[in-house]
């Protein structure tokens, strides 16, 4: 599934960001995956919002990506895609 996929890159990509993927390269890693898959809008952040906080309303994705460590978003984001990290 497209959306499993796209949070399996985002986690990938950020995984090689350790120990802590900065906000600005958070989102625009973001935003060249979505490109390259053709996911955009809310689209684009919704998923990975909700693999985050399990909502899909909330703060802007870089407040979230503040406050968390990177550890956690990567295990999340490869735990909400059906792969474990």
């Amino acid at each position: 599934d497209k959306v499993c996929t796209y949070l399996r890159r985002v986690a990938s990509l950020w995984r090689l960001s350790l120990p802590k993927v900065t906000p600005k390269e958070a989102l625009e890693s973001v935003k060249e995956i979505g490109e390259e898959l053709n996911i955009h809008g809310k689209n684009l952040y919704m998923p990975i919002r909700a693999a985050l906080t399990g909502k899909l309303e909330g703060p802007e994705l870089y407040k979230i990506i503040t406050l968390m460590d990177n550890k956690t978003i990567i295990s999340r984001l490869f735990n909400a895609s059906g792969t474990g990290s």
